[in-house]
């Protein structure tokens, strides 16, 4: 397998973009980015988990996290305070336990970006497992 096909653990602080919990790197056997057909709406527990996401309560933002991507993010909010998370209403896709959505960040003071949000089905209800920047 090649170098570019790892996965990865990695962590930004809060004033970065986002962070990665375990997301295989584009570039393996097709195009170097994405490409994402219109989906469904993604569900409401799904989307009421992003505003947790993006809280200033730490507690609550870690607690949207699967416990893999809660170890790797720092300790308080995962985004900056003011951060937007808006997901496409025509980007879930699901298989099993595990989906995706193609989302907004808004963060202050920079422009908007593109990213996709994993999403793992738990005992607890559905929780963020990764973000990233999306071409």
């Amino acid at each position: 397998m090649p170098a570019s096909c790892r996965w990865i653990a990695r962590a930004r602080t809060p004033g970065g973009l986002a962070f990665v919990a375990a997301v295989l790197i584009a570039g393996c056997g097709g195009s170097s980015a994405p490409q994402f057909e219109p989906g469904r709406s993604p569900p409401q527990a799904a989307q009421s988990l992003t505003k947790h996401v993006i809280t200033r309560n730490g507690k609550v933002s870690h607690g949207a996290l699967t416990q893999a991507a809660a170890t790797i993010v720092p300790g308080g909010a995962a985004l900056p305070a003011g951060s937007q998370l808006r997901l496409d209403p025509k980007s879930w896709r699901q298989t099993g336990r595990f989906a995706n959505s193609t989302a907004v960040l808004l963060t202050p003071h920079k422009p908007a970006q593109n990213v996709e949000v994993g999403f793992m089905l738990t005992k607890a209800g559905w929780r963020v497992t990764f973000m990233e920047g999306a071409s």
